[in-house]
């Protein structure tokens, strides 16, 4: 693993952290409030759950395959992935990819936050555990931007949960006085 893609790894928990830090700080009602056709923060940790759970499966997945048969990244892919992260860094909006299941708000915060940081776990083991041949390999295909390696996919992770940042404090500024 790079040294690049430790530290896109400590992003994406440190993202993680930072948002359930801030939703610890509301109310069950400010939790479950959903402004006019958006969803409301449960729906939207859901959300990036289900994308980082996906994610790892498909990378498991492509991974089963020798690194040989994997195509290598190029500069397309690499243009692609900054600016997939560019635009995730800002506060624009766009429907979620239609692979991804609607998100709920069924779990508590609490659950979801145990099941979000063993999920981030598991990526950060399967990162530290890829064997160094695929290093520079597709192994992820995102539904927007295209094949990315490894390192580009944990940058896609983490800039995800900040974009969803700019929605949790819109919705915050919604919410009823």
């Amino acid at each position: 693993m790079t040294p690049e893609t430790t530290r896109q790894l400590e992003s994406l928990i440190s993202n993680r952290k930072a948002m359930l830090a801030e939703l610890a700080t509301w109310s069950e009602e400010a939790l479950m409030f959903k402004p006019e056709n958006a969803w409301n923060a449960l729906q939207v940790v859901d959300h990036i759950i289900n994308s980082e759970k996906g994610t790892l499966g498909y990378m498991m997945k492509k991974t089963k395959a020798p690194a040989s048969e994997l195509p290598s990244l190029e500069e397309a892919s690499t243009v692609a992935a900054e600016k997939l992260n560019d635009a995730l860094k800002s506060d624009s909006r766009w429907k979620a990819p239609a692979i991804l299941p609607d998100p709920s708000d069924e779990r508590s915060l609490s659950e979801h936050a145990a099941y979000w940081g063993g999920l981030q776990q598991k990526i950060q083991q399967f990162s530290e555990a890829l064997d160094v041949s695929y290093k520079g390999k597709l192994i992820f295909k995102h539904p927007f931007a295209g094949r990315i390696d490894l390192g580009q996919t944990v940058a896609f992770l983490a800039n995800h949960i900040e974009h969803h940042m700019h929605q949790i404090y819109r919705i915050k500024s919604d919410l009823p006085s």
